[in-house]
């Protein structure tokens, strides 16, 4: 939990607290109700942020394979299949047509419609 505040506190919040004083908010000046008043328009930013962080570093987790009760994952090489050298096959032949009906003529200008 310490190692969490830390981050927080050395990177966004005095980030927000710096963006807010030039505003105009100042959370080191004034009674003790102003500066609580002016320290809720630092935590809501700062909660926000910290809601996007913990947003993508958990699609990060999740993107590598990392979840309750299951064993971590690698990258594996997949084993071309018939549909995969299908697909190539149709994009090469497409190209080539491509290719063939733009220059037929010498010129340079294809228009499929």
């Amino acid at each position: 939990m310490g190692s969490v505040l830390s981050v927080v506190a050395d990177g966004p919040y005095w980030t927000i607290a710096n963006a807010q004083e030039a505003r105009g908010i100042a959370v080191s000046h004034g009674s003790l109700w102003q500066r609580a008043r002016n320290s809720i328009q630092i935590l809501l930013p700062l909660l926000f942020t910290s809601l996007e962080r913990i947003e993508t570093v958990s699609n990060a987790m999740d993107l590598r394979g990392f979840g309750a009760g299951r064993k971590r994952t690698w990258y594996n090489q997949q084993t071309m299949t018939r549909i995969d050298y299908v697909a190539i096959s149709c994009i090469v032949l497409l190209t080539i047509f491509s290719f063939v009906v733009t220059f037929h003529d010498g010129n340079r200008f294809y228009n499929p419609f």
